[in-house]
């Protein structure tokens, strides 16, 4: 079964089944690039893939116990045209703002690259450079440790390079406050081919990306005494898999453990049997900063120097104390929150859906609780004023953001996804792209 959908702004990338991941052109729906993610001596059965992200051009896959990062392959066009032989061109690169940008190239059984060109990108993010064409010679460009192969044109080489791993955040549990699993500021650029892979004693977590590291949860090894931490956190420097810290013990009790990150904390939810703790710890070091006791599970929602979590209580990032504690509504939810536009929206798989002002202040209720509907929830995602919420017992549904008023059913495996105005669902193991309107 299909776990999870993610979108760049070019391809969407998609476990299909038994850690097979994919990337699908969008206009499309063609399959450009897969591959088989996981150890080999994984069993199948484990080797699923779920929450996957994007950084600097990089795909980063947890399947499993292990988790794996591809990086696009080396690859450029060799030998130009005879027409282009020997001529002047400009190269136009596009990268993050300020960033520097490196133009190399590599003659045929030459085994160093030659450095061509230096340059810096402008507020927008554009470089040039001009040069001549040589035979049978490969060229690249390089920014932030990210390479791009240059492709031809008639007189003009243009080429868009990633803004590197240091420039991306993926902070929340799919990816974003709103939960659409969009990274609209990133572009993946496949074939893609793994460029490291580390392994946890037991099932690994999504990843939260942000300031170059990689923070991930994991399981202990199964058969370990009772009394024994049953969860632990890695931090991850993101571009080559070096341990950083950790691994950090948490309570023996816990049963479930997640992260978030506004881009300044690292943001700990430790779910254990006599009580919920949330944490903000230091990503160079994870020394704690603080921690309090609470009411939460499930994924936090961390946007803006605040932590959002199920039920409408948010803690000041800074702090650790309550900013907001959500009042009115006739039920809590539980699943993880998704922040949009100063509003909270959390759901209920009956389905049913609430919204508070992120100052706590009721803002409406779609339904009233139902006997099963406090047994499971799922996330929640916000896209385009509506609001998508999955539902165990019958069909999906949106709602309009601003009042709750019911849009429409739908159906879908895991929670929609949604890039530009184009959403995409799963419906018995097919991906389907719609107009976000009727996705």
């Amino acid at each position: 079964p299909i776990q999870t959908d993610l979108m760049s702004s070019e391809l969407t990338v998609f476990d299909v089944q038994h850690g097979l991941i994919e990337a699908i052109d969008l206009r499309t729906g063609r399959t450009v690039w897969s591959a088989t993610a996981g150890d080999a001596d994984i069993p199948w059965s484990d080797r699923f893939v779920h929450d996957l992200s994007v950084a600097g051009g990089h795909l980063i896959v947890p399947t499993g116990y292990e988790l794996s990062v591809y990086e696009p392959l080396p690859v450029s066009i060799r030998g130009p045209t005879r027409a282009l032989r020997g001529s002047q061109v400009t190269l136009v690169t596009h990268s993050a703002p300020g960033s520097r940008v490196e133009i190399y190239r590599k003659e045929s059984g030459a085994t160093a690259f030659s450095l061509l060109a230096v340059r810096q990108a402008d507020s927008t993010g554009r470089a040039a450079a001009s040069f001549s064409i040589r035979r049978d010679t490969d060229y690249y460009a390089l920014s932030d440790g990210v390479q791009s192969p240059i492709r031809h044109t008639k007189a003009i080489r243009d080429v868009a390079i990633p803004a590197g791993m240091p420039n991306t955040r993926a902070g929340n549990y799919q990816i974003n406050p709103t939960h659409t699993g969009a990274q609209s500021q990133e572009v993946l650029r496949p074939p893609l081919r793994r460029a490291w892979a580390r392994a946890f004693p037991g099932r690994v977590s999504y990843p939260v990306v942000f300031g170059g590291r990689a923070f991930v949860v994991a399981e202990a090894a199964q058969g370990e005494p009772t009394d024994n931490p049953r969860t632990l956190l890695y931090a991850l420097e993101a571009a080559t898999g070096e341990l950083l810290w950790g691994p950090i013990k948490l309570d023996s009790q816990a049963r479930f453990a997640a992260v978030a990150s506004d881009g300044d904390r690292l943001y700990l939810l430790n779910q254990r049997l006599l009580g919920d703790t949330l944490s903000a710890l230091d990503p160079a070091t994870g020394n704690e900063l603080w921690s309090v006791g609470l009411g939460g599970g499930f994924p936090p929602t961390a946007v803006d120097g605040a932590v959002y979590l199920a039920g409408g209580t948010a803690i000041d990032g800074v702090t650790g104390d309550p900013v907001a504690s959500a009042t009115g509504g006739g039920w809590r939810t539980r699943g993880p929150p998704a922040v949009s536009r100063s509003r909270v929206f959390s759901s209920m798989s009956c389905p049913a859906a609430q919204a508070y002002s992120t100052d706590g202040q009721f803002l409406w209720q779609s339904q009233e609780l139902t006997g099963e509907c406090d047994q499971w929830s799922f996330t929640t995602a916000v896209h385009d004023g509506r609001v998508y919420v999955r539902s165990r017992l019958s069909d999906d549904a949106v709602y309009r953001a601003s009042d709750g008023h019911l849009l429409r059913r739908f159906s879908s495996e895991p929670i929609p996804a949604f890039a530009g105005q184009v959403g995409y669902r799963v419906v018995n193991g097919r991906l389907i792209a719609l107009m976000s309107r009727q996705a």
